[in-house]
């Protein structure tokens, strides 16, 4: 037999598989210039300028030409000319993040400290390369270097304040606060002074070549939460936190800056600065202050994002304009050396760098500035809609990840979305229980209304399938009009986690959790009347996952399967029927979070806590039929289209990607290829392999070759054929004879009829038979129930060749599902084929 061809396209396969090789391929790009990712069709959003989780701070090089920040994700170096990454450092490797960073003033080294370990590394910014390990500060609150870069400052709170030699790597001294213990430490310019502020009302100063407490600057009536120097070090400004609240205290920050000299330690005069009152009644603070250039002016910035830039001599304002984003005590802005630029967070994991002149972005790039929290298509699929962290919701071209236009934010967030099946009206729900109905082509609101959301709940809103109906986590409503028809009174007072409308959508199911801990409460209504058809605690699984909530929840689309997600790194499966635990996808390589469902219920994509790949399971076998990679932040929402084709996933790097699932973007020219006859052989002795992944492959490439696998197939699969119902009943009447022979027999020869018994035993089982056949029965039904789950190979070959037929989707591949599923009722093979036939018929009428 001639070589086939068939591995040269497994060789591009679909997926990144263990052990396979990249596959060369012209570079696409996304509507930014960048490089998508393998499988990706389309990229919405940008990922310059972004981490792929929050960031914590930014600093600017001395040439004012490049920015390192740091987020959980590691340090990441950008060019300010495009906003394109130079290089990304992590202190421990991949799946590693950051805990602190700080960068030197020439800008040429950074030190971090890792989330997982806690080490603090000294690293090289031009090479990547570690220069010291200077051990283990899991406790460490700041790291400052030294102007000259030759030592670095560690503040340990209670422990102190390290100062190490960056040359040797070794430590000099352990300073110990007099009073209080800081959170924060500067240097004067000369790098010779140090001082040390955080906690209290005090600042201390010490001498750094010998490490002596010099004195303590006393006088300011609240903890000094922030110390600037000027350049010329003479004098400082400071800003308060005031304790404010009873119980626990929130310290607020002072509106007002006091400016004092250096010398002294005497308070010169105070600034107050114009700030808005909170929705909370309070007055806003400043949470940022900064000298410029050569210290003639100084930079505020305040809660609601206010800029300012001061006349220092004066104190007259000179020019404000708001930042993109609002500030806490805890926000870092880094300013440029020259003082024309600042850099700070906005939307959580997005860079803005800001003109100080103008106020305007030095590098515009668009898109979300933080976790894209819901992303879904269109019913054609040309159009995707995402909501983010920033508060917006966007809609974009699917094809090439264009924005098409914005949708006005909700001051709130939008946090859920749903689209109507016609595709002309959007559901955005908010945190606080607010949806609003937009019209996706006018991008205008039609409606809103008001949910009466528990505080314990998750927002969400789920649509029935012809548009009319909605459910939040209280109750059911009219789409038209907003309005609450039933309410779901068995959802009071638990943690409300997600809901969808089953099959047809006469059926609604809602997942909560009654504390924190405990197993998932499913419920089911029908939709129509509200009237609650089933509810029940669902069967816990064993181990320690039992205390804690599971990170995410999916149900199937025929409503049969929950998956739920568990910190314990498996996901386990719940009968909805019955309630029980029935499987557990066991040894992940990570913890899983978010969940979704393929439309034929044959695959669960799910995406982890650290690992930002996407990993797909044939739930047949349980393995993993490949990854996805390309998200720089884990994932947040995963939706597939209505044919299963595509998948766009929401991340915490601010983008979601729009996958294409068939395999045409590797195998590029290979694809549409008419194969030959050895090939489609192969792919059909590949579908029952063990291998999931090279089977997922055949199976592509048999979808894609319809002319020349339909006729295969038929030849093949056969409709399952009708059983012996004498025969059976006589099988199962011997499960009850007084001879043990007789009932092992009896036993043996139904597991050979298989599912062909299974209606006839779940008869008799329900006619109360003896204790002895009804655990025969039990037992052989529990046999069949498995074969769902660790299916056999013929079985396995069956399944995936149903599903080549319905990817297909062509005239005859429609007409070879119906004859399957003419046959006989009841059958495994029947009904999956019937299920196939009605999925595709509903897709068409669409």
């Amino acid at each position: 037999m001639a070589p086939s061809r068939l591995g040269s396209v497994l060789a591009v396969a679909l997926f990144v598989v263990p052990g396979a090789g990249p596959a060369a391929e012209p570079a696409r790009a996304d509507s930014h210039g960048d490089p998508l990712p393998d499988e990706a069709r389309a990229r919405l959003g940008t990922i310059r300028l972004r981490h792929g989780g929050k960031i914590r701070s930014a600093a600017f090089t001395p040439d004012g030409r490049t920015l390192l920040s740091d987020g959980e994700d590691g340090v990441r170096v950008w060019d300010l000319a495009n906003g394109r990454e130079v290089r990304h450092l992590l202190p421990d490797g991949p799946g590693t993040g950051v805990y602190l960073a700080t960068l030197s003033s020439d800008g040429k080294t950074v030190a971090m400290i890792g989330i997982g370990g806690g080490t603090l590394g000294l690293w090289d910014v031009a090479s990547g390369r570690r220069l010291h390990d200077l051990g283990r500060r899991p406790q460490a609150l700041t790291l400052r270097f030294s102007p000259d870069g030759k030592q670095l400052a560690v503040g340990l709170g209670n422990a102190g304040v390290e100062l190490w030699d960056t040359t040797t790597g070794k430590l000099r001294h352990t300073l110990k606060a007099t009073v209080g213990y800081p959170f924060s430490v500067a240097f004067t310019p000369d790098g010779k002074t140090m001082y040390t502020f955080g906690a209290v009302e005090t600042v201390g100063v010490w001498d750094v070549a010998t490490g002596a407490w010099l004195r303590d600057i006393r006088g300011c009536p609240n903890i000094v939460h922030l110390l600037a120097l000027a350049p010329d070090g003479k004098q400082f400004a400071t800003i308060g936190l005031s304790a404010a609240g009873a119980g626990i205290p929130r310290y607020d920050p002072d509106n007002y800056l006091r400016f004092w000299d250096a010398e002294s330690g005497k308070e010169i005069r105070r600034l107050d600065v114009p700030t808005k009152k909170a929705a909370d009644g309070r007055q806003e603070g400043l949470c940022y202050a900064g000298y410029l250039g050569d210290g003639k002016t100084l930079l505020t910035a305040a809660e609601d994002g206010t800029a300012r830039v001061w006349d220092v001599a004066s104190g007259k304002e000179l020019r404000q304009f708001v930042l993109p984003q609002r500030l806490t005590v805890y926000s870092e802005l880094g300013v440029a050396p020259d003082g024309k630029s600042a850099a700070g967070v906005a939307g959580h994991s997005a860079l803005r760098v800001i003109d100080l002149g103008s106020g305007k972005d030095r590098v515009p790039l668009g898109g979300h500035e933080g976790d894209v929290f819901a992303a879904l298509l269109s019913p054609d699929g040309r159009t995707a809609y995402t909501s983010g962290h920033d508060r917006t919701v966007r809609a974009w071209d699917a094809a090439t990840g264009a924005e098409r236009h914005r949708l006005s934010g909700d001051e709130q967030g939008t946090a859920a979305l749903a689209l109507a099946r016609d595709g002309r009206t959007l559901f955005a729900a908010n945190a606080a229980g607010r949806v609003t109905a937009w019209d996706v082509a006018a991008a205008r609101p039609e409606r809103r209304w008001q949910q009466d959301l528990p505080a314990t709940t998750h927002p969400c809103v789920a649509l029935s399938p012809d548009g009319k109906t909605f459910a939040s986590s209280s109750a059911l409503g009219d789409t038209a009009t907003g309005k609450e028809r039933q309410t779901l009174q068995q959802l009071a007072g638990m943690s409300f986690l997600g809901s969808a409308f089953v099959g047809d959508g006469r059926a609604l199911a809602a997942w909560a959790r009654a504390a924190d801990v405990g197993p998932l409460h499913l419920h089911v209504w029908d939709a129509g009347t509200g009237r609650l058809l089933r509810g029940q605690a669902l069967d816990t699984f064993s181990g320690p996952q039992q205390v804690v909530s599971p990170v995410g929840v999916a149900l199937s689309p025929d409503g049969r399967l929950l998956a739920e997600a568990s910190p314990s790194q498996f996901i386990g499966f719940h009968d909805v029927a019955t309630g029980k635990a029935v499987r557990r996808l066991d040894n992940l390589k990570d913890v899983p979070e978010s969940l979704a469902f393929s439309p034929d219920g044959r695959t669960l994509v799910w995406g982890g806590v650290h690992d930002p790949s996407l990993r797909l399971v044939e739930l047949a076998s349980g393995r993993e039929r490949g990854r996805l990679v390309g998200h720089r932040g884990r994932a947040t929402s995963l939706r597939f289209s209505a044919d299963g084709r595509t998948l766009v996933s929401g991340s915490t790097d601010a983008t979601a990607l729009v996958w294409d699932l068939t395999g045409r973007l590797r195998a590029k020219e290979a694809w549409r290829l008419p194969p030959p006859a050895d090939e489609v052989e192969t792919c059909w002795a590949a579908l029952s392999g063990g291998d999931a992944a090279r089977a997922y492959q055949a199976l592509r490439r048999l979808a894609d070759a319809p002319s020349q696998a339909v006729p295969l197939i038929r030849q093949r699969l056969r409709p399952a054929a009708g059983t012996d119902e004498k025969r059976v009943a006589a099988l199962i009447a011997d499960l009850d004879s007084d001879e043990f022979a007789v009932r092992e027999k009896a036993t043996a020869d139904l597991e050979k009829v298989g599912e062909g018994a299974v209606a006839a035993c779940r008869k008799a089982l329900a006619s109360a038979p003896s204790a002895e056949a009804r655990r025969r029965l039990e037992l052989f039904l529990e046999k069949q129930a498995k074969a769902a789950w660790d299916a056999p190979p013929e079985r396995l070959r069956e399944t995936r060749a149903l599903e080549a037929l319905e990817l297909a989707g062509t005239a005859e591949a429609r007409a070879l599902l119906k004859e399957l599923a003419a046959g006989v009722a009841g059958a495994w093979l029947t009904e999956e084929a019937k299920a196939a036939s009605e999925r595709l018929a509903r897709r068409s009428s669409q």
